[in-house]
């Protein structure tokens, strides 16, 4: 049924922020997502070691891009901040992907 609706149709969906702060506390909060999916793909496949060891380099890069970001936030420099979080969050997806998960 919902296949037939929305059929030769494209969906968009689209966020909008009042301000580039809002924008990047919305980043901060897709980082924390991040971690807890990664929390559970780790307890879901915490037997396969070397894939462990090939995603952890990107799970450090991560924090420190986070850690990066924050530091641009104390300083008002939201444009840098949020620049920075979004490749902290995509760090994190490329460990969800290398472990398997797609979205």
């Amino acid at each position: 049924m919902i296949a037939q609706l929305n059929q030769n149709r494209t969906i968009e969906y689209r966020l909008e922020f009042a301000n580039i702060n809002e924008e990047y506390q919305y980043e901060i909060r897709r980082y924390a997502s991040q971690k807890m999916l990664l929390q559970m793909a780790f307890q879901e496949q915490s037997s396969e070691p070397n894939k462990m060891r090939m995603i952890d380099p990107s799970l450090k890069d991560a924090e420190l891009l986070r850690e990066e970001a924050e530091m641009h936030a104390r300083w008002d420099r939201y444009q840098e901040a949020l620049n920075t979080q979004e490749l902290a969050v995509e760090k994190l997806n490329s460990a969800l992907r290398l472990m398997g998960y797609f979205f």
